[in-house]
């Protein structure tokens, strides 16, 4: 005996959606030892513990598993240059753009600050634990006349006798176009140098092994040369009062 029906027929209960498949038995007869009341009683119990597809191939139940899902995988299309997509893909890749230019930016600005106090890291006085505006506004002078040595290099080669066009000129230009910022500042608003005149920082600032993460454990000073004017004005004022006091003593006497 062949017996062929749908899931749906044997199942009504069951989505015929999902459970649209075929079973067949063949020659189910005495020598299985099965009747179909079984044989459906068997499949339905299959059918509540499996969600696969079931087939019955001489009364033996074969589970078969859903196969797993797989995503499409979209081939390279061409993308019209007017399309919405096209215009996306270019929101996007200006918004990158201007994502590693302000990254490379604040990189060249931690770099110019680093090699900044490493220079005056290395022209501090071993054993000095505190510095004056006065002695400040020294270091100062010196490190805006660093680029000195290397412009007179600079001069030199161009004076040489039979040299066509001039030397290392963009290097020189932005030696002095530096030079010349930098004494801006140190006349006007000030010069911002690490804070040497403060007992604490200035011992912070020693102990640095020059690691740019840890730059803004630095504490930083703006110094002005209007503070050295006014440091000198102040010493000037002190010295002539001691000169009057110093004379009415003697008119004193």
């Amino acid at each position: 005996m062949v017996v062929s029906q749908r899931i749906s027929d044997i199942f009504p209960n069951q989505d015929a959606t999902r459970m649209n498949y075929s079973l067949s038995a063949l020659e189910l007869g005495d020598s299985l030892g099965s009747s179909r009341s079984e044989f459906v009683t068997r499949m339905h119990m299959s059918c509540s513990c499996w969600k696969g597809m079931l087939r019955v191939v001489f009364g033996v139940i074969v589970v078969q598993p859903k196969a797993p899902k797989t995503k499409k995988v979209l081939e390279n299309k061409v993308i019209h240059p007017y399309s919405r997509k096209a215009a996306q893909l270019v929101r996007e890749s200006h918004k990158q753009e201007k994502k590693d230019k302000i990254k490379n930016e604040k990189a060249i600005r931690l770099n110019a600050v680093g090699e900044k106090l490493l220079w005056f890291q290395s022209h501090l006085e071993p054993n000095k634990t505190e510095y004056t505006k006065q002695e400040a506004c020294e270091i100062i002078e010196q490190y805006l006349h660093r680029f000195d040595t290397e412009l007179e290099q600079i001069e030199l080669a161009n004076s040489i006798k039979g040299r066509q066009g001039r030397q290392h000129q963009a290097r020189e230009a932005i030696l002095k176009q530096t030079i010349e910022r930098e004494r801006l500042q140190y006349e006007e608003n000030g010069l911002e140098i690490p804070d040497i005149i403060n007992v604490k920082h200035l011992k912070v600032f020693r102990e640095w092994d020059g690691d740019l993460k840890v730059l803004p454990n630095i504490k930083v000073k703006k110094v002005s040369v209007k503070d050295l004017i006014s440091t000198q004005k102040g010493n000037k004022d002190e010295v002539d009062l001691q000169k009057i006091q110093n004379q009415d003593d003697v008119s004193e006497h």
